[in-house]
């Protein structure tokens, strides 16, 4: 090949090395934080608008996914170029991912059916109850380590059911979610028995995802407003 030969498949090969390939982005049915628009068909909610906004300003390409949760967390644990919301910063997920946080706070509760009797002053007093949970979630993950018996479902929005079914004692939710989940099911009475936990949430993004990528995201975080 001669040198001008070289020099032309060089130059070709400059803006294939460069392009970032598009983010996967994966969520859950979790309204008013993030649901599907039933008549739009894209997703929405308070928490997805804030990643849209940061992937906007990033300049990063990117499509949006509703799965289950736990397929959509092993999404972004496992595959390039995918990262997961709204996912609740701990410790033991710090070092499995690459974070793009905060983008939003929420408190951790615990609801009783609207004839509950059971009052809750501590964290404590809930062990002796049996507690409905989310297979996969931050919430059952957390009390399941400290010795509470959770009966964890495929789907949270079962918990409503199950609650006023009195199948259930308690049902451990998100304080920005658990309302508008309870009131898809027409149930709006539900008792606040105790808020015990306030936490982060971010963008989890597979750790093989480009630091250049994770910077320019970062830097776009800081031009938008928490999800409200």
């Amino acid at each position: 090949m001669t040198p001008r030969r070289l020099l032309i498949a060089g130059a070709c090969l400059i803006p294939l090395a460069a392009a970032a390939a598009p983010l996967t982005i994966t969520t859950v049915e979790n309204p008013p934080l993030s649901y599907m628009d039933p008549n739009t068909r894209e997703v929405t909610g308070t928490v997805t608008e804030v990643v849209k906004q940061v992937l906007a300003k990033a300049g990063v390409e990117y499509r949006i996914e509703i799965l289950p949760w736990q397929r959509a967390y092993k999404m972004g644990f496992e595959e390039p170029n995918t990262c997961v919301y709204s996912t609740v910063v701990t410790d033991e997920r710090k070092p499995l991912f690459k974070w793009v946080a905060p983008i939003a706070t929420d408190n951790w509760v615990f609801y009783g059916a609207p004839d509950s009797a059971i009052t809750l002053k501590t964290l404590d007093d809930a062990k002796s109850y049996k507690i409905g949970g989310y297979q996969g979630d931050a919430k059952t993950v957390y009390l399941t380590a400290q010795g509470y018996t959770l009966d964890a479902t495929s789907q949270d929005v079962l918990n409503i059911k199950k609650l006023t079914a009195h199948h259930i004692d308690l049902w451990v939710t998100s304080e920005r979610a658990g309302p508008a989940l309870a009131e898809r099911e027409v149930v709006t009475n539900l008792k606040k028995l105790l808020v015990f936990k306030e936490v982060l949430m971010g963008l989890a993004c597979n750790k093989e995802t480009p630091d250049d990528v994770i910077a320019k995201l970062s830097e776009a975080l800081k031009q938008v407003p928490l999800a409200k």
